[in-house]
């Protein structure tokens, strides 16, 4: 398990961050998480390295452009000290076309699905996929459906993709990818809007976001991007607010857990690790369906 708790304490005194510093915040991660990307497309091993590919390539259509590497402009993007402007993201399109589109919408849309127009939700999450039965002939035939979608009950999405999830992790033995992340966490933003308006359990979908999270090919991706730790302290300071500002929240993961609604629950305690409490194997068993028998009889798509 990645370590997730150093600037926690600090974090959860005071609650989520003010409406102008959560976008400055984001900006900074955006803004390293692109540079890191852009070094790696250039096979650069520092901000020092790509400085040199920058400048080389900027005095090739401009002579007289300005020299990146003696104002150390690079290293303090990637220190996330200093946030990339729109003026940098098109002339850094100019040498990496998808540039601009990243610093927007990051890896596989993952900035969407943490910060983008809830309206963008479903499309980024929605799966199809084929059940596997038998005809009226009694010969084998696919029924293509909607696994995941906004065509289709909250609850009933939020279990199919529970299913295909854990699936997946059986049998990939963990290998869960970064659109399983983008995926989990819409679902998680879905159900933060959803329980505002009425009381209904989508408890599962944290522990969906947590299972992405300490993916081996996640977790290094992030890391590899510099933000892991950004990204996982803020989820789960997140999580706790909501355990302990969002009754009915509440209310549900203690009825999952426990067996009822009224027993206690430490929020920071369940954000920081919920399988310490809901075991994957009970995860299994509530949904009622084995995972062998669902990775046979439910194929997605995509």
């Amino acid at each position: 398990m990645l370590k997730e708790n150093e600037s926690i304490q600090k974090k959860i005194g005071r609650g989520r961050c003010p409406e102008s510093d959560s976008v400055r915040m984001e900006n900074r991660i955006r803004t390293i998480a692109t540079v890191k990307w852009a070094m790696r497309k250039k096979a650069a091993v520092n901000p020092h390295q790509f400085s040199q590919w920058f400048d080389d390539e900027i005095h090739r259509l401009d002579p007289d452009g300005r020299d990146s590497q003696s104002s150390g402009k690079w290293r303090k993007n990637l220190a996330g000290d200093v946030a990339l402007g729109k003026k940098d993201l098109r002339v850094l399109a100019m040498l990496i076309p998808d540039a601009e589109n990243y610093f927007q919408h990051g890896p596989e849309n993952l900035w969407d699905a943490l910060w983008g127009d809830e309206s963008r939700l479903w499309e980024i999450c929605t799966i199809k996929g084929y059940v596997v039965g038998i005809n009226n002939e009694g010969e084998p035939a696919k029924n293509f459906i909607t696994l995941v979608g906004p065509d289709i009950p909250f609850n009933e999405s939020l279990s199919n993709f529970e299913r295909s999830l854990l699936a997946k992790y059986k049998r990939c033995n963990g290998g869960l990818e970064m659109k399983d992340l983008v995926s989990a966490l819409s679902l998680y933003r879905l159900h933060q809007r959803l329980v505002q308006i009425a009381r209904i359990d989508g408890t599962s979908a944290y522990r969906c976001v947590k299972l992405c999270l300490w993916s081996p090919r996640v977790s290094r991706e992030l890391e590899d991007l510099q933000i892991y730790d950004r990204i996982a302290t803020d989820l789960l300071v997140e999580e706790s607010d909501r355990i302990k500002g969002v009754v009915a929240h509440r209310k549900c993961i203690a009825k999952s857990i426990f067996g009822s609604e009224d027993h206690p629950v430490e929020g920071l305690l369940y954000a920081l690790d919920p399988f310490e409490f809901y075991s994957m194997e009970k995860w299994i068993a509530d949904l009622g369906m084995s995972i062998d028998y669902y990775t046979h009889v439910v194929q997605p798509a995509n």
